[in-house]
């Protein structure tokens, strides 16, 4: 069974009270269970989409999480889950596929 990991982000604090966490986690792990992939870690960021991801917390934490556990697939909700800045998103996606190896899916 593959390994994978979810990230999940907020930009605004008032949603951290809301279902926006619980909504991302469901439609990752309902995903994963149709191709019968296994959902090791999750990691939720409350930040502006426009942030570099390396300059998040909690995404610089699934990053050695998924080095330390061979896991090179990473799940988000949506694409503006990564970011809601097309460069930012260019920029991540090349960085995260291209140089680090990872299949990045937005399911």
């Amino acid at each position: 069974m593959k390994s994978v990991c979810g990230y999940y982000r907020t930009s605004s604090k008032t949603n951290v009270k809301g279902d926006s966490r619980t909504r991302q986690s469901v439609s990752v792990k309902n995903y994963s269970k149709t191709k019968g992939w296994d959902v090791k870690g999750e990691f939720y960021d409350v930040i502006s989409g426009t942030t570099n991801v390396m300059d998040r917390t909690e995404f610089v934490k699934m990053l050695s999480f998924c080095e330390e556990n061979s896991i090179d697939h990473i799940l988000f909700d949506g694409v503006d889950r990564l970011s809601r800045d097309l460069l930012v998103s260019e920029l991540s996606y090349e960085y995260l596929t291209k140089k680090l190896g990872y299949t990045l899916i937005s399911v």
